[in-house]
């Protein structure tokens, strides 16, 4: 939203485009005639509908829309009151965190109702609440002037949470590596199998043994697997989101793949690429844009559960170009008419996106590299390449000494520090050196800081040190000594 820029770059929440929602919420109008024998679709009686992160309710409103347009176009205007009042504003559920989008919602919704129609009463209301989807503890009393306590906010909110079945959970999550939706509840949701929907830090029934899989912890990944957890225990329902796209084939992700694949029946990917980190392009080399002003890929995921569903399926399909021919695309289409090409995720990756398979089980019988190199890590990461990696000794030697001899405030000045981070600090860095006896030539040592490019640092072999993270585990190898290593990313693709 744009009522708190630096609000909206902290949680990852960004304006959903029309197209986008228009073709998220068609497919899902869709699949409930075609896989649920829905016939109205959004405006059936039977159907209950939640955003999570609703933000200014546009993916609500557009649901609204269709449902009172498919109502109206089959049974008349006669009962159109009725049905808003009996189907919209008791089986529509919104949740907003931030007040300015909550505030502005709730307008929005009114000032649609009377668009459409009808005028909320004063014993109605839209069913947004005020709530963190993320936090299972409701808060304790507190008032807030012209507006529904926030304690019966949660109260309210609790309820659809943890009893109401959710048929169709929709919507745009926030997308943030550094969450600050961390607790026990989230925590127990992600790495635990919870109601029968399994744990994303396993696969194949194993522990990811992943050393870094702060990837699961972003928030888009939360609520991905809030609605799968929902959507579980309801038995059926549909879950249809646009998130960072990083989750099709990150090997940190194999366990979320395969517990959506347990979970749901079928699973429609519509990946709208536009990675600019990526550098990505159209397959014809032209020019490839992101649907929305963010720097990561995106794309829509359609889950269906439904019993009836005999056999499971995982569909796929590319989307690139620029912006506005995308914004065309979606325009136009949906699901049912999307050119979706079928896929087979296995073990132990279970990607969403298509891979050449043939002589895949021959490949398999293969060693994989860790097999034959146990000891293995991933690269040093300094913090501060600027200050620890240098052309020649005399420059790391010169860079060293400042940060002994000098007061650390003029040092993090003079050598362009900036501030402290969590991996590392001016203090533990003097530290590190200060404690093996102070400046050692010794220590000085080549590193190949890019392919062919031998510049030197000052390995002390210390994490949280001089360098961040040193990886000594590996690099005591390699120190003064004949030993070769191969250095090999973790995931390719070509």
């Amino acid at each position: 939203n744009e009522y708190d820029p630096e609000t909206r770059e902290r949680r990852g929440v960004y304006y959903t485009p029309e197209p986008v929602v228009k073709y998220i919420v068609r497919s899902v109008h869709h699949l409930l005639k075609e896989k649920f024998d829905l016939r109205d679709g959004l405006a059936d009686p039977k159907v209950t509908v939640l955003d999570p992160a609703a933000g200014t309710l546009t993916f609500p409103a557009e649901a609204i829309r269709l449902a009172v347009e498919e109502y109206v176009g089959k049974y008349g205007e006669g009962g159109k009151k009725g049905f808003i009042r009996d189907q919209i504003l008791k089986n529509y559920y919104a949740f907003e965190l931030m007040m300015a989008p909550y505030a502005i919602g709730h307008m929005k919704i009114s000032i649609l109702l009377e668009s459409l129609g009808y005028k909320l009463q004063a014993d109605d209301r839209f069913q947004l609440y005020l709530t963190n989807t993320l936090e299972m503890e409701e808060i304790d009393q507190i008032g807030f002037p012209g507006l529904h306590s926030l304690s019966e906010e949660s109260q309210l909110a609790g309820r659809v949470k943890k009893e109401e079945p959710i048929l169709v959970i929709m919507g745009n999550p926030p997308y943030s590596l550094l969450s600050s939706n961390t607790n026990a509840w989230t925590e127990e949701l992600l790495k635990e199998d919870i109601d029968g929907a399994t744990s994303y830090y396993k696969v194949d029934g194993n522990p990811l043994n992943e050393r870094n899989p702060k990837a699961l912890q972003d928030d888009y990944v939360k609520f991905l697997r809030f609605a799968q957890w929902k959507i579980q225990k309801a038995g059926k329902g549909i879950v249809a989101m646009i998130t960072n796209h990083g989750y099709l084939d990150n090997t940190t992700f194999r366990g979320m793949r395969q517990s959506l694949m347990k979970t749901f029946d079928e699973i429609y990917i519509l990946d709208l690429h536009g990675n600019s980190v990526k550098r990505e392009t159209a397959p014809n080399g032209g020019k490839d844009e992101n649907v929305f002003d963010i720097r990561q890929g995106v794309a829509i995921s359609l889950f269906v559960k439904n019993e009836k569903i005999k056999e499971k399926i995982v569909k796929h399909q590319d989307l690139f170009g620029k912006r506005n021919e995308k914004y065309d695309w979606l325009t136009s289409k949906d699901v049912s008419d999307t050119d979706f090409q079928a896929i087979s995720p296995n073990s132990k990756a279970y990607f969403f996106i298509p891979r050449f398979t043939e002589n895949i089980e021959v490949y398999k019988e293969w060693p994989s590299l860790v097999e034959i190199f146990p000891i293995n890590v991933s690269g040093i990461v300094t913090s501060r390449d600027s200050l620890t990696i240098r052309p020649t000794k005399n420059e790391i030697r010169a860079n060293v000494l400042n940060i002994v001899e000098l007061d650390s405030k003029i040092a993090r000045i003079a050598l362009d520090l900036g501030k402290d981070s969590q991996g590392w600090k001016i203090k533990l860095a003097k530290e590190d050196i200060l404690s093996s006896g102070g400046f050692d030539p010794e220590k000085i040592t080549p590193i190949l800081y890019r392919p062919f490019d031998i510049q030197y640092t000052y390995y002390t072999g210390t994490t949280r040190g001089f360098i961040s993270r040193p990886r000594s585990d590996v690099m005591k190898h390699m120190i003064s000594n004949e030993n070769l290593s191969l250095c090999f990313v973790r995931q390719f693709s070509g």
